[in-house]
């Protein structure tokens, strides 16, 4: 599976399963959840927001953490540094299954207020394109808070 295309500029999109090195905590983390996250395109950026919780780092640096850092960080490593594993494998668990749910399909879901849903991977593109066509045609500040709002583009979330 290739690279989405589509009119709308965006970060690269990469397959979920392609996110993480073999032996990190993202590639044990990816491998317990549904079989068809690994198979789903999302913006590398998504990886770039800040992980909210204590964790220390390699240096013993407390400093800001992405959930990149953290996935990326082999498993072994992970579990030496971090007192309680359980509830830094769910927190880092729960994140990914966030990329179940496309940022398109979450809009859908609010405006016609039914609870979001994983799209079947091969209808994926077809609801981005539907998406940015309507967008396209909506004002251009309601656009942007939509786009904002949602994490339409760069898959990151922001309140207004």
């Amino acid at each position: 599976m290739g690279p989405m295309v589509s009119s709308v500029e965006r970060p690269p999109w990469i397959p979920v399963q392609d996110m993480f090195p073999a032996g990190s905590i993202g590639s044990k983390l990816l491998s317990e959840t549904p079989d068809d996250l690994g198979m789903r395109l999302r913006p590398e950026t998504a990886l770039e927001q800040s992980y909210p919780y204590f964790f220390p780092s390699r240096e013993n640096n407390w400093g800001r953490l992405t959930f990149d850092d953290i996935l990326r960080l082999p498993f072994q490593e992970v579990a030496q540094v971090t007192p309680n594993l359980a509830i830094t494998e769910n927190r880092l668990k729960d994140f990914l299954m966030s990329f179940r749910i496309l940022p398109h399909s979450r809009l859908l879901a609010e405006a016609y207020d039914e609870l979001s849903f994983p799209a079947p991977v091969n209808r994926e593109q077809e609801i981005i394109e539907g998406v940015e066509y309507v967008l396209d045609r909506i004002r251009p500040k309601r656009r942007t808070v939509l786009i904002l709002y949602f994490g339409l583009y760069d898959g990151i979330t922001q309140t207004l």
